[in-house]
């Protein structure tokens, strides 16, 4: 069974000064976080992951117009997806995350109780521990099931508050 999903990944493109907190629909980021846009995500280089040169540059147009990449700069810091129900805009608990030289896909929508047994405890706990700190959000829990609850909850919170473009439909 999927408990979660937390992966990093080597990133070669820079982040820009003014990267942005996005939330996009939860279709979208699916779309977002599979194999071939993540690698045009972390690299200009199409030939290093194999995918052909028109493909790379399909997918390329694609999240420049999306405002994902500009200027061969990652021009986010965040991405959330949001799901619209009964007119409310609920903040899902999965993340595109850009750090440094680091992009965390993380995928906390079907979780999973045991953290102790988790194979992604590591890179879970890498990632909470970032983004705590980036985002300035306080636990007091000791135990990783609890912070981690904590902290999405009070990451899709900011995201709300400070979210500076709401991607609805796509290009």
């Amino acid at each position: 069974m999927l408990t979660h999903l937390v992966k990093s990944f080597h990133c070669e493109r820079k982040n820009d000064e003014d990267s942005s907190l996005l939330m996009v629909k939860e279709d979208l980021f699916d779309k977002l976080i599979t194999e071939n846009i993540i690698y045009v995500i972390l690299s200009s280089d199409y030939k290093k992951f194999g995918i052909s040169k028109s493909y790379y540059y399909h997918i390329l147009n694609f999240l420049e117009g999306l405002r994902i990449i500009e200027s061969d700069y990652i021009k986010f810091k965040l991405i959330s997806p949001f799901s619209i129900d009964n007119g409310k805009l609920i903040v899902k608990p999965a993340f595109i995350y850009c750090k440094n030289e680091t992009l965390f896909i993380v995928d906390y929508r079907m979780i999973f109780n045991k953290c102790s047994i988790c194979p992604y405890r590591v890179e879970c706990e890498r990632f909470l521990n970032l983004v705590k700190e980036d985002f300035k959000l306080k636990n007091k829990s000791h135990n990783q099931r609890e912070k981690l609850k904590e902290i999405t909850n009070q990451l899709s919170e900011k995201i709300l508050n400070s979210c500076k473009e709401i991607i609805v439909d796509e290009i």
